[in-house]
């Protein structure tokens, strides 16, 4: 493996910037429409990723964010990171008296959230799986289906998650419920 080269760095310096001044003009102009600001990032997401950018301009998304080589390993390093430090700052947020306070509120939020996302998934690929490309002559593989409900499940953790990053909503009442059932869909997701 070669070194990380001077070039690397302003490729992954390039990157990082580039996301977070989008990410921080997107939210900002969302907030005036009061949206969450995880929206804003949701947006960036998608504009920068391969739907969009990728697609519109595939060399220049490539020479911005490249598939190969020490850049994408050490962008994947640091984007497993920040999820690291987001579970952990959410985590730090969230307070367990009012967990215990929001009771079966919580419990039911907790088990819809979790149930509804992987069935509506799951359903989807094992009924109709020619809609993911997953059409074989042997039947449906139940395997497949399982992984698409839980791929549907951590989409809604990342909403949960965003939930909880927004921080100074959740002073609310009516915001603890769908923060708090994050603190079991993080136990049994594991993530």
């Amino acid at each position: 493996m070669s070194k990380f080269s001077h070039n690397d760095l302003i490729v992954i310096l390039t990157a990082i910037g580039t996301i977070l001044i989008l990410s921080r003009i997107i939210s900002e102009m969302g907030r005036r429409f009061h949206f969450p600001i995880v929206m804003g990032e949701i947006v960036v997401g998608i504009l920068l990723g391969p739907t969009i950018l990728g697609t519109i301009n595939p060399d220049f998304f490539e020479r911005v964010f490249p598939k190969d080589g020490n850049v994408s390993i050490a962008f994947d390093g640091l984007v497993n990171l920040s999820v690291v430090l987001l579970l952990f700052v959410a985590g730090l947020e969230v307070q367990l008296s009012m967990v215990l306070k929001q009771g079966k509120a919580a419990i039911y939020t907790s088990f819809f959230s979790m149930l509804i996302p992987f069935a509506t998934g799951f359903g989807a690929a094992y009924y109709f799986p020619q809609w993911f490309g997953n059409a074989s002559e042997s039947g449906t593989d139940i395997f497949f289906a399982m992984f698409i409900g839980h791929q549907s499940l951590l989409g809604k953790r990342s909403a949960i998650l965003g939930k909880v990053g927004s921080l100074p909503q959740l002073v609310r009442r009516e915001s603890q419920a769908p923060c708090s059932c994050g603190v079991p869909l993080r136990l049994l997701t594991g993530q």
